[in-house]
């Protein structure tokens, strides 16, 4: 249904392993791609200096794990509150400039995301925008229904799982986003939460959703996110041996 080379691996749905040991297990598992949460101890892009960051560029390479992104999941109220809103920028401004640094040492996409709220303050999106469009980056927003900023630099991402639970349709988030789509997540909803893609009770046509996203050209990597997904592990692992099938057949 997808070819390995094209699903990406959560690193947030894993906050139990230190970042480098999620690395190597993803590694290990089979994934290629990983989307880093840098929200985590390890990778908090104000703790890596430009040292730290080459090696963590080449912790990827001898592991043969591309990046398809930053993951930098601040609570949306942050952006609309004004005391947490400078040190909210602050963490999405260091996100840009470690992705472009990333993206220069290897092969790691320049696409951070997060979620804004419907109403930021003032200043709060531009101010991103400048960050992004200064690095190279594209901010993907995560909210559902997808924001209508005019910033050229922030652009859409879609969590199906999300969508779903707000009573959407993810196809439909998939078309009204057309060419502002720049990431994708793989996730599911049951009545119990947040569930692997693709098993019974699942809400999601994974089928036609991957198919739907064969044809975005702006999405290159699809991230697979088991966040709140009872045993993530175990559940990536199922999850990866079930979509992938014959990679040569897979789209």
């Amino acid at each position: 249904m997808i070819r390995r080379d094209r699903l990406s691996l959560a690193l947030a749905a894993l906050p139990g392993l230190p970042a480098r040991q999620a690395l190597s297990w993803a590694g290990e598992s089979g994934f290629r791609a990983v989307q880093l949460d840098v929200a985590a101890p390890g990778l908090r892009p104000r703790d890596l200096d430009r040292s730290a960051r080459r090696d963590l560029a080449a912790t990827l390479r001898r592991l043969e794990l591309a990046c398809s992104g930053l993951d930098l999941w601040i609570p949306p109220a942050h952006f609309a509150d004004a005391s947490r809103v400078e040190r909210a920028c602050e963490a999405v401004e260091r996100a840009c400039e470690m992705a472009d640094e990333l993206a220069r040492l290897g092969e790691s996409a320049r696409v951070v995301s997060l979620m804004l709220p419907p109403s930021p303050l003032a200043g709060a999106p531009e101010r991103l925008g400048a960050a992004a469009a200064l690095h190279g980056v594209a901010l993907a927003d995560h909210r559902h229904p997808a924001a209508a900023l005019q910033i050229e630099s922030i652009a859409v991402g879609i969590d199906p799982a999300s969508v779903l639970a707000a009573g959407g349709d993810p196809l439909r988030a998939l078309a009204g986003a057309g060419a502002r789509l720049i990431a994708a997540r793989l996730s599911d909803l049951t009545g119990a939460g947040r569930a692997s893609p693709g098993l019974p009770g699942g809400r999601l046509d994974v089928r036609a959703y991957l198919a739907t996203l064969a044809l975005a050209p702006g999405v290159r990597h699809i991230t697979l996110d088991l966040r709140q997904v009872h045993d993530a592990p175990s559940a990536a692992r199922e999850t990866l041996g079930r979509l992938i099938g014959n990679d040569a057949e897979s789209t």
